[in-house]
């Protein structure tokens, strides 16, 4: 590789490098776009109003209630309570600390979900781990096409 060849390689490594970035942005869209959504009934403990659920992705709270307290409809959702899609509930209302049983609706990885996010972590790898190589790969080869120039010519052009 010569120095005036090193233009087209970079335009190569950059368009390269938008070609992974679009995929792997794709592949995380898809991956969002096929979960599916799943209804869950589980004991989820409350400390100072607030409580995780186990899972993420929660889209939406059905109840919440201890058997003497039940909060349900749109009394669960807003504005008495709030959800994050980490699972993480905080109520607005007094909520002895405990445990209580919670009914929400949240986003579960389909197994296509789960594949085109193993695709989407390996395609990254090619930008974090091999991009670095091959560009200290091709500064090498420009380093040694000059070196060997300056000895086949002698030094002179």
């Amino acid at each position: 590789m010569e120095i005036n060849e090193l233009f087209k390689f970079v335009l190569i490594i950059v368009l390269t490098g938008m070609i992974i970035g679009v995929g792997v942005l794709t592949l995380d869209k898809f991956g969002s776009a096929v979960k599916t959504d799943t209804a869950s009934l589980a004991a989820v403990t409350f400390t100072a109003g607030v409580g995780t659920t186990a899972n993420d992705d929660v889209t939406s709270i059905n109840y919440i209630t201890n058997g003497t307290f039940y909060l349900t409809g749109a009394n669960a959702t807003s504005p008495l309570t709030n959800v994050t899609t980490a699972g993480v509930i905080s109520t607005y209302v007094d909520v002895t600390p405990g445990a209580y049983n919670v009914s929400y609706q949240y986003d579960a990885d389909s197994p296509a979900t789960t594949a085109l996010a193993s695709g989407r972590d390996e395609v990254s790898n090619v930008s974090t781990v091999w991009l670095g190589l091959i560009v200290t790969i091709a500064i090498l080869a420009i380093i040694l096409t000059m070196v060997i120039r300056s000895f086949s010519f002698g030094g002179k052009r």
